[in-house]
């Protein structure tokens, strides 16, 4: 069997596979075609043109059939703990590119500068530690154009002299060794460059006459080819590429298309490696000949550049004007000028120093609008022209002696020369081109009568002092100063004409004509009233033209079904209805037998204990009053008489405690007696044993318990002396003594046997001590010396733990501290309580539990933070508990963040709680998601999800239901982290839920990396609500554990002939670890070893330092010694090891910060971290991904060899896990045939065997083919199927029996779990009815499948057979990581994904070793990479970060809410909540301003749309946005086509009326979903993918990039867009003068650009004032400098992050260099043909994210056609269109999914 990702069958070419494809000529294949490249290089070495061509070949050949950019947040598990590589001349080639920018004039310096530093900055904010890479070879490709060269220099010295960013500089090119050396040290996590198809315009137009460049095909292409050999290139170190073209800015995330490495294509790479670098050369070699800095001048810059210094008028000045004036110096030098050059020169000083004078606002010019016609006719213009080129050269060299001179400086670390050199400031600011051109156009002005010069001087009082200083640079005697001022210039026959800068726009503003529309809501009230009332308003106005129906539309019922979102009443009993409706209430009862038989599967069976509602004082009051009358209390007595009553209720209850202890201890000790019977000496038994001993309440019963396991434990251990008996033996000694001392004392046999055990291990010496203390009857404690080591020659037992790893069985005499770190690392105690809690009657709770539980009964919010498998779950449910007994009317919600959990959570509450007895009308647990939905209104317990439970909250019909709530409960917290549609989008609908609800909540996470900053957020958000309601104030309890129950021993599996064991090397976490990362970051601070490899760091450290004769080393560590430490302990605790952990890592961390080298590589090389650790990771390079699932096989026989079964295995392609179950089940069948041949001689039959089986495939292959073409209705009776399924050797689901598999043992079914004959045939009947083949084989040889795509039911099967041990191996994807309960005792993780990142691993690893099963879980890493283990090992756990809650969907919700809700002052304080106390505000409060202005743009535009009224009330369609709010920003674009009648007129083209009930063509069809496609399917496809779908030699079958839209229903989408864009630009008008332009800093370096004048103001500048460009809008003040004129978007950037939330829909995208961008055809190409093999090969996604995607757009379309069947006619031709695309669409994605119906 073979299995390929990309291949696709003809069936899913559909008519594309005729016979015309059998003409295609085979191309070559890519490896096929790169060893051609490689066989030539070998046997004949190109020449340089040679293998320039050859490397074009392989880039484009890597490009188009390797390179599959993925699109993510490329710094989502990377908290500030791993460099990011950045190319300076990609990052420079972005920026410079970009449509803002002006670079026609000379250079916009100032404005590179800030898109740079902007660039940089928004990636350190998001967490990214930022390295800029500028390689020296690549500074030829700016050669051609010196004011592009003179910026490459200019940003690198500013960064690296500026800010704060690292800058390498010193690397020749990507070859270079040092850089190789450099990357393997620094380990980056990718390089962020350009994608290349990149170039500025005039860099062709400067390289044009370059022949041989012309001949390769031009600067762009060659630019290219060096871009993609650095792509190529650094995916061959390991090194993942980023494109920064793609990239996008969000909340606190920037997300964009990034290539992964591979290690198959960089073995392909290895082979045509040197035919690169030499094609590369040579290219740089071509770039370097007509470079304009290797010509020879008469001035040395270097030299002016040292006579400058001396001169204070230009140090003054800083290095800008030091390199201005040496430039012009040069100049002069070079050669003799006419008056009108020298004008230019001087006039080129002037706008230096213009640069300081000028305030930021006046830099903004307006050129004259006939400036053509200027250059043609002024001189000084053209000598301008042709000057500036030479200028910028020598200025740039000027720079690169300025850089020269810094570098030595910082080299030999001189400060004080460093701080008196002049200032580095003004280098981001060299020049700007478009003033200096207008300082000569004013010149011009100047000498016109009209505008002549008054007395006031004109030019800069210094330049004349300044062009002296310039003077003498050249010559000993300098001209006359008086002669030097340009007076005048001869005025031109055309006069510089500048037009008008008065702006309508503006002017509107000024006269009140524009203003926004009047509204009033208490939303402006609580938010923005004075930023409202400060802004003009006006009551006329127009709503939008409808030709939709007008009638409002009421949100009454589910999103895409008709069911209504509650029950109706509270109370309601639907008993009756279901009655008459039989199909209601037979799905009733399926789900109802579904949860029972689920709930059984997770808690063993159903709890009968009765939950009485206990009644408070007040409430018996109330009864009383009913009918009783009360007693009245004798006065003169201290407490009154009690009544006899109370006192025999006593004795009742009294009886009844004692009755039910009595029924628990029987329960107890039969227990005990059913493990004695079938307990043996496994670990398996001893764990049982231990399970039994942790849930038991009694003490005489776990006594019992322990006396068993002690005899089984020395038995072993006298018989093998292995040590893991040894340590189970000592860890029941001491359990035994701690806990049952007096029955010690007591018991002379029990003491005997106690002693005999330690004498038995070696620790003779202690037993003694012991013997002499339990005869005295004093119990040990911490402080006494209790169990002193046992004599040994070395205290600091080094060599003890060498005789212990080179024999397992242990020496007679050892150290009893080491022994414990050595082999009882797993065995060591928690601190926990021994003394039972009243209120847990199954175990003993931990300390911290019990905190919890003492939180809850106070009713107060809690946050945990807790590791997996620690207990906190068991927390939430005892909360559910104390509401049930607390009323039958109050009201629990737990939120969990997936379908599958929420199936999960309600079936354990129908287990532990379904027996209470409720009154009518009531239940106890309720079910609400986005597919189904059950006693939402009757529950007293509703298990929900994120975006369900918003919905709720947010209604206003809900009102007095969420009234009920009594506490939340928020399962995996840490979801608020999740951004954006990668993420599901559900991070900001956690955060609406917190603003929302009004009582207490218990928040629960295992993988909080801040959860302290996270709680100050939630104590203001709960403070503000307890200042509205007037409660007392109650701040939010912080539980914060990180022990977990289990210990986590990691392994590199590498496939080795020999024993099982050998296979797995374990992996010490400090093997991944590097001296960089301890020295910059340390140990992450969730960073855990296990005692045994502390104990081998310590040791590692030991040798380290003898071997380098530490002498201070080695007297510390010595102090460190364990038996030093530990020395008075009988036995370690968990905190003492703890502490011990914590001493040794800091000791290392200040190895490596001190400097110490040699003794940091000495350990993390040493043999105890593990030399063949390093031997086994080295191994790993990334296998490709069937070689990695080739030893899947013999990874779980190797596994079940050592008994670490069970065991899940992780892949996140699910047609990779179904991959994996048929492979190992073919495994297992091929394994066992040959068995059973083997068994009767008949070795010749196998082949036989195997023929007749590959023959009977074949046969039903064609067969089903034939049938297909025939198109048969006839349904096959499954007696056909299973004659088929026999003659082709297939096991059907009749012969489903996993015993039949057990005689040979080739199978992974637990024998000693294996299902009765009766399960057997329950399963065949029901669930596994109609499962796939694959399924049944796998299940029957105890291997399952997990994930999301999979049918329901056989997830389910998997799930509870693999809870009861049956199966023992599933294979899953990320479904398992969030809190699914499927316990193993292994973790596999198969392979690299992108999507396995530090969060996922600890979500994954969780699962090994769950509390209460197995006190050891196994990681096991198979084809991961060393790069990739040492991340998710050593990474910290992301920060929770904010999210956006405000969009104009999210305003309408709210204002829905408000102005409904028959609570408005509840409503107004929740809505206030929202708007005021988001946790974006909370992290950055400038962003409280921003909201504002938002708030009052949405109100305003909802207005004018017609959606609410003056009074801020919804009005018309509001519902149906609101309705559809999920699908933002286009409900908004939806309703604008109805209104517009798009969906009507695409009918009328095509002749199909309107109320036509005829069949609809299916072009219709198609170009309505093409519509629907391009609003709710808007995914990017990045040009890599459309060039590899277009230089495909094959038909595909598939398209890639959607379609156009067609011109009329563009132009529809265009009028929206229009109507938007107006609302948007009256509002930016109407508040310019409110809004606050915070951004006149750089944001890097933090520069103030301020002027800084000393004099009046000169007339050059009062001129400049005059032309300077006013905008109409208030943009930043950097965005300005190159712009004529300033566009929407431009001034939306003053919203920040709340620009994307503008709803926005634009048909043709652009990128920030103005290339289109396509849209994705997936959806549309599925509805089209229904194949999702295409897709997953040619879209570009994963088959997860397709399966997901398509799932939505399914539910979208039922939504749409919901809401049609209530507002349109019935008749109507649209509405039935989109029932059949809903239909069409269901119906394809259910037949592609095997998914059938409940």
């Amino acid at each position: 069997m073979e299995w390929d990702s990309s291949s696709s069958s003809d069936e899913e070419l559909g008519d594309e596979s005729d016979d015309t494809e059998r003409c295609v000529v085979r191309q070559p294949t890519y490896s096929e075609d790169l060893q051609l490249i490689a066989d030539q290089f070998a046997t004949t070495p190109f020449d340089e043109v040679s293998c320039f061509h050859q490397s074009q070949r392989f880039l484009s050949t890597l490009l188009f059939q390797t390179i599959k950019p993925l699109f993510q947040d490329v710094l989502r598990d990377y908290e500030e703990s791993q460099v990011v590589l950045v190319d300076g001349d990609s990052l420079l080639l972005e920026m410079i590119c970009m449509e803002k920018i002006d670079w026609s004039h000379g250079g916009q310096f100032l404005h590179l500068t800030y898109l740079v530093e902007s660039f940089l900055a928004k990636l350190q904010a998001c967490g990214a530690m930022l390295n800029v890479v500028a390689f020296t070879a690549t500074k030829s490709i700016w050669s051609s154009s010196p004011s592009s060269l003179l910026a490459r220099n200019a940003i690198v010295t500013h960064l690296k002299y500026n800010t704060s960013v690292p800058v390498y500089d010193f690397f020749q090119d990507w070859w270079d060794p040092k850089w190789k050396e450099f990357v393997v040290r620094e380990k980056p996590v990718f390089m962020l460059m350009s994608s290349g198809d990149v170039g500025p315009p005039w860099m062709e137009e400067c390289a044009t006459g370059m022949s041989k460049l012309d001949e390769l095909g031009g600067w762009k292409e060659c630019c290219n080819m060096l871009l993609n050999s650095l792509l190529v290139t650094c995916l061959s170190l390991e090194v993942d590429c980023v494109f920064i073209g793609d990239l996008q800015t969000e909340v606190n995330r920037i997300v964009g298309n990034r290539v992964r490495y591979t290690y198959q294509e960089n073995q392909a790479r290895a082979k045509v490696g040197p035919v690169l670098h030499l094609g590369c050369k040579y290219l740089f070699g071509i770039f370097e000949s007509p470079s304009l800095l290797s010509e020879a001048h008469h001035q040395s810059p270097a030299r002016l550049i040292d006579a400058a210094i001396g001169k204070s008028v230009l140090e003054g000045g800083g290095w800008r004007l030091i390199c201005a004036a040496v430039a012009v110096a040069c100049c002069l030098t070079e050669k003799s000028h006419n008056d009108c050059e020298m004008d230019v020169l001087r006039l080129f000083l002037i706008h230096i120093l213009l640069l300081e004078r000028l305030a930021v606002d006046v830099r903004p010019q307006i050129l004259p609008a006939n400036e053509d016609a200027i250059l043609a006719e002024l001189a000084h213009a053209r000598a301008l022209k042709n000057l500036l080129p030479q200028l910028q050269i020598f200025f740039c060299q000027a720079l690169e002696s300025v850089q020269s001179r810094l570098c030595r400086f910082t080299i030999h670390r001189d400060e004080d020369a460093i701080n008196s050199l002049p200032s580095c400031a003004g280098v981001s600011d060299l020049m700007d081109g478009r003033l200096l051109y207008n300082v000569i156009y004013h010149v011009a002005r100047k000498a016109d009568p009209e505008h002549h010069a008054t007395a006031i001087c004109f030019w800069p009082s210094n330049f004349t002092e300044i062009w002296t200083a310039v003077q003498s640079l050249v010559t000993e005697t300098p001209v006359p100063a008086a002669s030097l001022i340009v007076t005048s210039v001869p005025l031109p026959v055309c006069v510089c004409k500048w037009s008008s800068q008065t702006s309508p726009d503006v002017d509107d503003v000024l006269d009140g004509s524009a203003a926004l529309l009047e509204v009033d809501s208490p939303l402006i009230d609580d938010a923005a009233r004075e930023l409202h009332d400060s802004l003009p308003h006006t009551r006329e106005f127009q709503t939008r033209g409808k030709t939709f129906p007008s009638s409002e539309f009421e949100e009454r019922f589910h999103w895409h079904s008709k069911s209504p979102i509650g029950d109706g009443l509270l109370g309601y009993d639907k008993t009756e209805e279901m009655k008459k409706d039989r199909s209601e209430l037979k799905q009733q009862q399926k789900y109802t037998k579904f949860i029972h038989d689920y709930a059984v599967s997770l808690e063993g069976k159903i709890h009968t204990e009765p939950i009485v509602v206990k009644r408070t004082s007040s409430d018996r009051v109330e009864v009383a009053a009913k009918g009783k009358k009360t007693k009245k209390l004798q006065h003169g007595t201290k407490s009154g008489v009690k009544p006899k009553a109370v006192k025999k209720s006593q004795i009742i209850i009294e009886q009844n405690k004692k009755r039910k202890r009595g029924q628990r201890l029987t329960r107890e000790t039969e227990r005990l007696e059913n493990i004695q019977e079938h307990v043996g000496a496994t670990l398996d038994g001893i764990n049982e044993l231990y399970q039994f001993i942790a849930t038991c309440t009694f003490s005489e019963q776990r006594l019992e318990a322990r006396k068993l396991v002690l005899e089984i434990c020395r038995y072993e251990w006298e018989r093998s002396e292995n040590s893991l008996w040894g340590a189970h033996l000592f860890s029941v000694v001491h359990d035994v003594v701690q806990e049952h001392r007096d029955d010690v004392i007591a018991s002379t046999s029990l003491k005997s046997r106690l002693l005999k055990a330690l004498r038995s291990m070696g620790f003779t010496q202690n037993a003694c001590l012991l013997e002499q203390q339990l005869a005295a009857g004093s119990q040990p404690t911490s402080s006494s010396r209790v169990l002193t080591s046992q004599a040994s020659s070395d205290k600091d037992g080094i060599g003890n733990s060498v005789a212990a790893k080179k024999d397992e069985r242990l020496p007679s005499v050892r150290s009893c501290a080491r022994f414990q770190l050595e082999h009882m690392g797993h065995l060591m105690k928690l601190e926990r309580p021994l003394d039972a809690d009243p209120r847990v009657t199954t175990f003993i709770p931990d300390q911290w539990q019990r905190d919890l539980m003492d939180c809850i009964d106070c009713d107060q919010s809690v946050l945990v933070s807790a590791p997996t498998s620690s207990g906190k779950t068991f927390v939430s449910y005892y909360c559910i508990r104390k509401v049930l007994e607390r009323s039958d009317d109050d009201l629990v919600v737990y939120v969990s963040p997936t379908k599958a959990l929420v199936n999960q959570v309600t079936a354990t509450i129908y287990g532990r709680f379904g027996h209470k007895i409720c009154p009518p009308g009531r239940t106890v647990c309720g079910v609400f998601t986005r597919d189904w939905r059950t006693n939402v209104d009757t529950c007293q317990v509703l298990v929900t999800v994120p975006q369900m439970f918003e919905i709720l909250l947010i209604s206003p019909s809900r009102q007095a239901w969420a009234s009920r709530l009594k506490y939340v409960i928020l399962d995996e917290i840490h979801c608020i982290g999740a951004r954006g549609q990668e993420d599901d989008g559900s991070g900001e609908v956690w955060e609406r839920i917190l603003l929302l609800i009004r009582c207490p909540f218990l928040a629960l996470s295992a993988t909080i990396g801040n959860p302290q900053t996270f709680r100050t957020w939630l104590d203001t958000v709960v403070d503000m609500k307890t200042r509205q309601d007037g409660g007392p104030k109650n701040n939010v309890q912080l539980v914060v554990y990180s022990e977990r129950s289990s210990q986590l021993d990691k392994y590199v599996y590498k496939p080795v002939a020999g024993l099982a064991e050998e296979c797995f090397v374990p992996l010490h976490p400090c093997a991944v670890l590097s001296m960089q990362q301890l020295k910059s970051v340390g140990f992450a601070r969730d960073f855990v070893m296990s005692a045994r490899e502390i104990l081998s760091l310590y040791d590692a450290m030991y040798e380290a330092a003898q071997k380098t004769g530490n002498l201070v080393c080695i007297d510390r560590l010595k102090s460190l010694s364990p038996d030093r430490v530990f020395d008075p302990r009988l036995i370690i605790k968990r905190r003492e090891l703890k502490n011990y952990e914590k001493m040794i890592k800091i000791e290392l961390e200040q190895w490596a910060r001190l400097g110490m080298s040699a003794e940091v590589d000495g350990v993390l090389s040493s043999p105890w971290i593990g030399s063949v650790t390093h031997m086994a990771l080295d191994s790993v390079k990334g296998d490709s991904w069937i070689d990695i699932v080739d030893d899947i096989p013999q990874l779980l026989r190797h596994l079940q060899d050592i008994d670490k079964l069970p065991v899940i295995v992780f892949c996140f392609d699910r047609n990779g896990c179904e991959y994996i179950v048929e492979l190992v089940t073919e495994f297992l069948e091929e394994e066992e045939a040959k068995k059973r041949l083997a068994t009767l001689g008949v070795r010749s039959q196998l082949e036989r065997f195997e023929k007749k089986v590959e023959k009977g495939k074949k046969r039903l292959e064609r067969e089903r083919k034939r049938e297909e073409k025939m198109k048969s209705t006839r349904k096959r009776s499954e007696e056909d199927i299973q004659e088929d399924s026999q003659k082709a050797g297939i096991v059907e689901f009749d012969e489903f029996d996993p015993r039949r598999c057990l005689e040979l043992g080739c199978t992974f079914v637990n024998r000693s779990r294996v299902l009765s004959s009766q399960e057997c045939r329950t399963l065949r009947s029901k669930s596994l009815r109609k499962s796939q083949q694959w399924v049944l084989r796998g299940l029957q040889r105890g291997i399952g499948c997990h994930h999301s795509g999979m049918n329901s039911k056989d997830k389910r099967v998997v799930e509870r057979l693999f809870r009861q041990r049956t199966i023992q191996v599933v294979a899953a994807t990320g479904t398992l990581a969030l809190g699914i309960h499927m316990p193993c005792r292994t973790v596999v993780f198969a392979g690299d994904s992108p999507w396995l990142d530090e969060l996922q691993y600890r979500q994954m690893s969780g699962r090994a070793g769950r509390r209460g099963f197995d006190s050891i879980g196994n990681v096991i890493f198979h084809g991961v990479t060393r790069r990739k283990i040492s991340h998710l090992l050593t990474s910290d756990v992301p920060h929770l970060k904010a999210n956006l809650t405000m969009s104009f969907t999210n305003v309408l919700r709210l204002i829905v809410y408000l102005n409904l809700s028959e609570d408005k002052e509840l409503a107004r304080r929740q809505t206030a909540m929202i708007l005021n106390r988001s946790m974006m505000c909370a992290e950055k409060p400038e962003m409280q301003f921003v909201v504002q202005h938002f708030l009052l743009l949405a109100m305003d535009y909802l207005q004018r749309e017609g959606l609410i009224d003056r009074s801020g009330s919804p009005v018309g369609l509001a519902g149906l946005i609101t309705h559809l709010f999920y699908t933002d920003p286009a409900n908004f674009a939806l309703l604008s086509c109805f209104r517009q009648g798009v969906f009507h007129r695409i009918l009328a083209r095509h002749g199909v009326r309107r109320s036509a009930q005829s069949k609809l063509p299916v072009r219709v069809l198609e170009e309505m979903m093409l519509v629907v496609s391009h609003l709710f399917s808007r995914l990017f496809v990045h040009p890599f993918m459309k060039k590899k779908h277009d230089a495909s030699g094959r038909r595909t079958g598939s398209a890639i990039v959607l379609p156009s839209l067609p011109p009329p229903i563009a132009d529809a989408f265009a009028t929206y867009n229009a109507g938007l864009y107006s609302a948007v630009d009256t509002y930016l008008r109407v508040a310019r003068t409110n809004l606050v332009d915070t951004h006149c800093k750089l944001p890097l370096s933090h520069f103030d650009i301020i002027p800084t004048r000393s004099e009046a103001e000169t007339g050059i500048e009062m001129a400049l004032k005059e032309t300077a460009f006013k905008p109409q809008y208030l943009v930043n003040c950097f965005t300005i400098l190159s712009a004529q004129s300033v566009t929407l978007d431009d001034a939306m950037d003053l919203f920040q992050y709340l620009k994307k939330c503008i709803p926005v829909l634009q048909v043709e995208e652009t990128d920030q260099r103005g290339r289109p961008r396509f849209f994705n055809v997936f959806a549309y190409d599925f509805y089209k043909h229904g194949a999702v093999r295409n897709l997953e090969q040619w879209s570009g996604l994963q088959s997860s994210d397709i399966f997901h995607r398509l799932k939505d757009m399914s539910l979208v379309l039922k939504a749409i056609r919901r809401v049609l069947e209530e507002l349109g006619p019935a008749d109507d031709a649209v509405v039935r269109a989109f029932q059949v695309l809903s239909d069409t669409f269901t119906a394809n994605f259910n037949k592609a999914y095997h998914i059938r119906k409940y």
